[in-house]
């Protein structure tokens, strides 16, 4: 059938593409028949065109998979060079939040997003700068999040969701995958997904309000052209400014993104520019604990800790590059490039020495830091038989540069302030701050890799067995701030193998079990520490991990057992030194639950159980001990409700609960357990023959609740205080 008069196929031409080594013809049909009907709610944007009845050859693997039922997840996501492939033919645990989730929760940031899943925990104030957390107990930050599946190119400290169409929460170690991550993230990898232009042209206009006084403004624009609509533009413009729910605090952001492509019969082709400016006054931070104080009551949730002096200002740029040509219909071969810049500057009141009574020191201290990286890879994929075992094979190369800039500075200005009443400390007689302009080159890393992968489909493909390694060098040199004289290198080659295995039982339910490793840079003792600026040699973690996935017309859920080891990194309370200290075992069970329960009604919940343990440590003095901030269970529920007595109208609730967690490796200090409550609504106004407006209305911890919702250790270490009740507001429509 000519291309012109067939059901035009929505390809996402990411750039990290891969074999479609998951993705054979039985998977394939299974997905296409179970492919979900379009939600009742009303959404603003157009629906995203999902892959029907496109072939499962090695092309495929560029396809955005379909959505489950309600809109919120899709069905299936990116396995980074192995490509797209839907849930239920992954040997690993994947989840992918929708474009629709962050417009309906009003997401400002990717943290936002995550926090819907139960494994994701935040460890850094939601007020402040920049996005950290943990995956499955592991600490992960914006530095590893991937662009379209490129490493480096994302925003390095807060990532807006609305650019995106994606976002793709990959759990366990990802080496084999992605390769080696700048921070040595384990628990897990985050990969956004950028938006293409659609079939159908997207015009939409988005004004917000946040409380305190925060209005915002985003725009969403794209549209395909030519005879056979193959060239595409979709660009996405956001800008907020004023101030946040904490008193004083200020944010401006403003963030601006660029996709072209071209969608031939065998060539695609892809690019995406990307620019971030952040600004924030009087941002949050960690509070560190002093050693041995009781753990104080949490402090009003509005009340500004910091100081009027602190600030912090973060620019990102990156420009990509993607790529593929169908050599035959069996063999695709891909490449990929991306270059990006970041630069952040500025002022931290750093909260140290906190006491049970809420007492604690304040110091006025720079880090700036900011680089280049620079990424390529290039691969092909290709499909074959060997008698009655079907093949999927990827070969891939790729390489990762950087240079980067990082230093500190303490300026001189310190004081005492307290948790219910703050006190306001002179900068007067501050020195100036270091900037990243006043940098030499502190670290060069080049991460080199090759890889293969093979999936062999036995018994009418309902048996999927993934074989393959990741060869990786690493290269790395590391420059004192100060003088740029060669502090630590190190040079190293690590095999990372994999092994994955699906069976599918029946054509809903699947069975996966995988065994990954993972190759992570030596981690560096952390500003404050006795021995700052020490690198370790690299490590390798290693995860084991068992599930079962269900999905059915309207709902669907999955089960995952899973054991993850990795060498831990601890501060020694009494020396304030920073080593490899032992080993720390994550155990845990994660139970998720997502779709219609009936018409109307929408569900996405989440349970995770975690039992981790700190063994071998120096001297057993911590051995058995619980890791700092790992709560033994965490759950997340929520509910959308299309009422019957008002059209157009849908209410909206999520419950969020985190179980204790202790904030010192030896056990003796310890956080409350919390309970969050969200609400919101939505209410569509019909307007004749034109388009209509969705007005939504969003309160996160609507009981106003006063808490500490999470303690970490490493290179964030601290006490993260919760936000408090935040109010917003958006009316959005088509034009």
């Amino acid at each position: 059938m000519p291309h012109s008069q067939k059901q035009p196929r929505h390809r996402q031409v990411r750039s990290r593409s891969a074999l479609s080594v998951l993705i054979i013809c039985a998977g394939t049909s299974s997905a296409a028949s179970q492919e979900m009907k379009p939600p009742q709610e009303t959404t603003t944007t157009a629906p995203v065109l999902i892959q029907s009845d496109a072939s499962s050859g090695p092309n495929s693997a560029t396809i955005l998979t379909g959505e489950h039922a309600g809109g919120q997840l899709a069905n299936g996501g990116g396995l980074g060079f192995l490509g797209n492939l839907s849930a239920n033919d992954a040997p690993f645990s994947l989840k992918s939040f929708t474009a629709r989730l962050s417009e309906e929760q009003q997401a400002r940031s990717v943290s936002d997003v995550l926090i819907n899943d139960a494994s994701v925990n935040t460890v850094f104030p939601r007020n402040s700068y920049r996005d950290v957390f943990t995956i499955r107990g592991f600490a992960y930050s914006n530095y590893d999040m991937y662009f379209n599946g490129m490493p480096g190119m994302a925003p390095k400290q807060r990532t807006v969701p609305q650019n995106f169409e994606r976002i793709e929460l990959l759990k366990g170690p990802s080496t084999f995958l992605n390769g080696m991550a700048l921070n040595g993230a384990i628990g897990g990898t985050v990969n956004a997904v950028p938006k293409r232009a659609e079939h159908t042209p997207t015009r939409n206009l988005s004004l917000g309000y946040t409380s305190t006084a925060q209005p915002s403004i985003h725009l969403d624009l794209g549209q395909r052209f030519g005879a056979e609509e193959q060239f595409g533009v979709r660009t996405n413009l956001t800008f907020r400014k004023g101030e946040l729910p904490v008193d004083d605090q200020e944010e401006e952001l403003g963030s601006f993104t660029l996709g072209l492509d071209y969608d031939g019969e065998r060539v695609r082709l892809a690019s995406d520019i990307s620019y971030q400016r952040a600004e924030y006054d009087s941002q949050d931070w960690v509070f560190g604990l002093a050693n041995g104080a009781a753990v104080p009551d949490a402090p009003d949730g509005t009340t500004n800790l910091s100081q009027d002096w602190a600030n912090f200002e973060s620019k990102d740029t990156s420009v990509t590059l993607t790529g593929e040509f169908d050599i035959t219909d069996h063999i695709t071969s891909y490449a990929k490039l991306g270059y990006a810049e970041t630069k952040t500057d500025g002022i931290i009141a750093f909260p140290t020495n906190l006491d049970g009574s809420g007492n604690f020191t304040v110091a006025a201290n720079s880090f700036p830091s900011g680089g280049r990286h620079r990424y390529g890879e290039t691969g092909v994929r290709t499909q074959f038989e060997t008698g009655p075992i079907s093949h999927n094979l990827v070969v891939a190369g790729s390489i990762w540069a950087m240079d980067l800039r990082s230093g500190f500075k303490s300026l001189g200005i310190t004081g005492n302030s307290n948790l219910y009443a703050p006190s306001s400390i002179s900068a007067a007689s501050a020195s100036a701050p270091l900037t990243v302009a006043d940098l030499p080159v502190t670290a060069r890393h080049r991460f080199s890799s090759l890889n293969a992968a093979d999936t062999l489909g036995m018994f009418d493909d309902r048996l999927l067995v993934t074989v393959g390694a990741r060869g990786q060098r690493m290269k790395s040199r590391n420059y004192a701030s100060t003088t740029g004289n060669k502090t630590t290198s190190y040079n190293k080659t690590e095999l990372s193998p994999a092994l994955g295995v699906v069976w599918k039982a029946t054509p809903d339910l699947s069975i996966y079990a995988n065994r990954v490793e993972a190759l992570q840079q030596g981690p560096t003792a952390s500003r404050g520490t006795a021995n700052a600026g020490e690198t370790f040699a690299p490590s390798i973690s290693t995860q084991v991990e068992t599930g079962l996935k269900l999905e059915r017309e309207n709902w669907g859920g999955s089960i995952s057992l899973f054991e993850i080891t990795q060498p831990t990194g601890i501060t020694d309370p009494v020396t304030n030194i920073y080593a490899v200290d032992g080993e720390q075992r994550n155990r845990g069970a994660e139970i998720n639950l997502h779709g219609r329960v009936f018409d109307g009604l929408r569900v996405l919940g989440s349970l995770s159980i975690m039992d981790a343990e700190l063994k071998n440590t120096s001297g057993g003095t911590n051995d058995g001990n619980d890791p700092v901030g790992i709560p033994k269970w965490r759950a997340v529920v929520g509910a959308d409700w299309q009422t019957p007595f008002v059209q157009d109208l849908s209410l909206s609730g999520r419950v969020i609960h985190t179980g204790s967690q202790f904030a010192d490796a030896a056990n003796t200090q310890k956080l409350d357990d919390w309970t969050r409550l969200d609400l919101g609504a939505s209410y569509t106004v019909n307007r004749g023959d034109r388009q209509p407006v969705i007005l939504r209305a969003n309160i996160e911890n609507v009981l106003g609740l006063d808490y500490w919702s999470s303690a970490s250790t490493g290179r964030i270490s601290g006490l993260s205080r919760g936000a408090p009740r935040t109010f917003l507001l958006t009316a959005s429509m088509n034009f």
